[in-house]
């Protein structure tokens, strides 16, 4: 099996971003006031930089719908990746109580913004990877199941990553692999295979549950990691570059 166009998914991408939103919401509001300044498993965060980067990111993506809607195209963030590092460094300083009422506010206006299922809005263009408003879905859908993850408050990849939101992040991810050899994506036991196009003499074969080697090619801790064959034998994974940004560096 090969994963369906991850564009298809924009619908399901859109209800389950909203749900992994609340679930956000719920984790924080069980929080005490201390937990949310704790440390989280990302490198020099805490949870409130999670929270504030989920604030800051939604509501760039929000404002991609509203402007398509009314038939304009604005930039993804005014001021670029240093805009961004620095509005989460100090979204990150909020209390328990300010994150709630921003994350809130950001559901309201998420909900109240996205197009009925049949709507051509789906299919305009924004400026936001040079894609269309269902591009935005998906990578709210990114957005927010990831990082309700990252918040380190009880959810678990395994529990809370549908495997179509796994088909997504590994298409999605896949330009992290390094190039030259091709790359097999396999989890036989969901019959799901993914072709990773290069040097087939080199192929490397990356086997293991469909949630490994999702979690694994996301940067994130996993117990079972996948394993890696090359001509049958083993061999180490590769090492993975960059996180896939919407941003210029500035």
């Amino acid at each position: 099996m090969t994963p369906i166009d991850p564009a298809g998914n924009h619908l399901l991408a859109a209800a389950e971003a909203e749900q992994a939103l609340d679930r956000i919401i719920a984790a924080l509001a069980g929080l005490a006031p201390e937990q949310v300044t704790a440390p989280c498993p990302l490198p020099g965060w805490t949870r409130g930089h999670v929270l504030a980067h989920v604030d800051v990111v939604g509501q760039a993506l929000v404002r991609q719908v509203e402007a398509a809607a009314r038939g304009r195209q604005l930039p993804f963030l005014d001021g670029g990746r240093s805009a961004l590092e620095e509005a989460v460094n100090v979204g990150a300083g909020r209390t328990r109580a300010e994150h709630l009422t921003a994350l809130r506010t950001l559901r309201d206006r998420h909900h109240a913004s996205w197009p009925d299922d049949d709507d051509s809005l789906w299919v305009e263009p924004v400026e936001f990877r040079r894609g269309t408003v269902a591009d935005v879905a998906l990578a709210w859908w990114r957005e927010t199941c990831v990082h309700l993850v990252d918040l380190d408050a009880g959810a678990r990849a395994e529990e809370e990553w549908s495997p179509a939101l796994s088909e997504h992040l590994i298409d999605f991810l896949s330009v992290r692999l390094p190039d030259g050899p091709e790359f097999v994506l396999d989890a036989p036991h969901e019959r799901f295979s993914y072709t990773v196009a290069g040097d087939p003499d080199s192929a490397v074969q990356i086997s293991g549950s469909l949630i490994s080697l999702t979690t694994w090619l996301a940067g994130r801790e996993i117990a079972d990691l996948p394993a890696a064959t090359h001509g049958g034998e083993p061999v180490d994974l590769p090492d993975l570059g960059p996180w896939p940004s919407a941003l210029p560096p500035t």
